[in-house]
C-alpha cells in the first residue's frame, strides 16, 4: 500500500488538507485527487496546506482548480502556505487572481470562516 499523498484533519466546520508530496505533477494527480475528495467529503470550508509543494505542473493546477471547483460556488477554497516557486507559477498563469491564497493556518481559517 502506498503512503498517502495528504493528511486531513477538521477545526470545527472547515477541512484542512496537508499535502505530504514536494510535486503535484501528472504521476501524483490521480492520487491526489482521489485523495482530495474523499478527504474533503461534504465539507464546504476548505483549506489547502501547500507549505511542502516545491513543484506543480500544468496537471497538478488541473487538480487544484477541480478540488476548487469541487468545493464551490458554495463554499470557500483557500490555498495556504504556498512557496516562491509555487507563487510564481500561480502569479504567472494568473491563478493568484482566482484562488483565495494565505501565508499561514490562522488567516487561511479566518478566511475559510469568512
Amino acid at each position: 500500500m502506498k503512503a498517502p499523498v495528504l493528511t486531513a484533519e477538521r477545526h470545527d466546520e472547515v477541512a484542512v488538507l496537508s499535502v505530504l508530496a514536494p510535486r503535484r505533477d501528472s504521476a501524483a494527480a490521480p492520487r491526489f485527487r482521489a485523495e482530495a475528495t474523499q478527504a474533503t467529503g461534504d465539507a464546504r470550508r476548505v483549506v489547502l496546506d501547500l507549505a511542502l509543494v516545491e513543484f506543480v505542473d500544468s496537471t497538478g493546477l488541473g487538480a487544484l482548480i477541480g478540488l476548487m471547483k469541487s468545493v464551490a460556488p458554495t463554499g470557500v477554497f483557500v490555498l495556504m502556505g504556498a512557496g516562491r516557486q509555487v507563487m510564481k507559477l500561480l502569479s504567472a498563469t494568473k491563478l493568484d487572481r482566482v484562488f483565495n491564497i494565505e501565508p499561514d493556518l490562522s488567516q487561511a481559517l479566518s478566511r475559510a470562516r469568512r
